[in-house]
């Protein structure tokens, strides 16, 4: 592997139950596990066929060093992109080198409307419905 082609940095995560709240509800959190170099790949033609075995929204394909204990429950984090790692496999089984199968989550956009919106009144909205020149 060389370290050259290993220049992002992958904070692992892994899953943590909170306390139980008032309901006895435990609460799923992610805290740092590690953090790695990386090289991020995404998948393409071929290859993204092959690894739908693993799970079938797989998108990229990540290098790292062998790092012992990293296992599929956790997730990555490079800059604000999170990864759920669908697999981890350690090439040619010699402890050296991973090859993670992950999935980019997408996260959720919220959409707010322009600020000259929210100032308006009823008022504003009564006379933008009584505008005569409107179906004439």
């Amino acid at each position: 592997m060389q370290a050259g082609k290993l220049r992002r940095r992958l904070v692992v995560e892994q899953p943590t139950l909170s306390a139980p709240n008032e309901y006895g509800d435990r609460v799923k959190t992610w805290a740092t596990w590690k953090t790695l170099w990386v090289q991020l790949e995404p998948l393409q033609g071929r290859e993204a066929e092959l690894a739908k075995s693993f799970a079938a929204t797989v998108s990229h394909k990540i290098h790292t060093r062998y790092v012992a204990g990293l296992l599929p429950t956790f997730r990555g984090r490079i800059g604000s992109r999170i990864f759920a790692i669908n697999a981890v496999i350690d090439d040619a089984e010699m402890h050296r080198s991973y090859t993670l199968y992950v999935t980019e989550i997408v996260q959720p956009v919220t959409v707010t409307s322009p600020p000259e919106y929210d100032a308006m009144t009823e008022e504003d909205y009564d006379t933008l419905d009584n505008d005569d020149s409107m179906g004439e």
